[in-house]
């Protein structure tokens, strides 16, 4: 068996069982894992009245499951891993890739203050790709390999953008789903 097979079947197996770590400690809301990742958004919105009174436990909604803090005034939320989502009789997607959105909210001075994040293993993976791009065409030195690269490294720059537009709509759906169980009027 090639070396690089092997390699390919190691990194891929270890990418598999951090993932599913990961994802396990994230759902089951284990704070040390929702501080750590990239922030994609950070929302502020300036409410006249937020309720955080009588909540205990975890609220799951159409979008995502959230947890208050209330006497912190702070709280954490995971979108909801599926892959399939119907919007009405006619409407539904796929997604081959379900990508976990998550994240706290406080209240600071006055405003609520929500960050959404990914995980560093997804950054991880956009960038090794983008990586190998650069790296292929400079080992074999071939013109028709360095075109490959610039036309990989624009397919995978055009998907990560695509993947963010469409996952900032899932997150506006969050934050319409936080407003209401926090009562929030603007």
């Amino acid at each position: 068996m090639n070396i690089g097979v092997i390699i390919l079947i190691v990194f891929l197996t270890c990418w598999l069982v951090v993932t599913v770590y990961e994802l396990r400690n994230i759902h089951s809301f284990n704070l040390k894992f929702l501080d750590i990742g990239v922030t994609i958004l950070r929302k502020e919105i300036n409410p006249r009245f937020i309720n955080w009174k009588g909540f205990d436990g975890i609220y799951e909604e159409k979008e995502g499951k959230f947890v208050f803090l209330p006497d912190l005034k702070i709280g954490y939320f995971v979108t909801i891993f599926r892959f399939y989502r119907r919007y009405g009789l006619i409407g539904g997607s796929y997604n081959i890739f379900p990508l976990t959105i998550f994240g706290s909210f406080a209240e600071i001075e006055g405003r609520l203050i929500i960050k959404y994040k990914v995980s560093y293993r997804l950054a991880f993976l956009v960038g090794f790709i983008c990586i190998l791009w650069f790296c292929i065409p400079i080992l074999t030195m071939n013109f028709s390999s360095i075109i490959a690269s610039i036309i990989g490294t624009a397919l995978t720059c055009l998907i990560t953008y695509l993947a963010y537009v469409f996952k900032k709509m899932k997150m506006k759906l969050l934050t319409d789903e936080l407003k209401n169980l926090l009562n929030v009027k603007e």
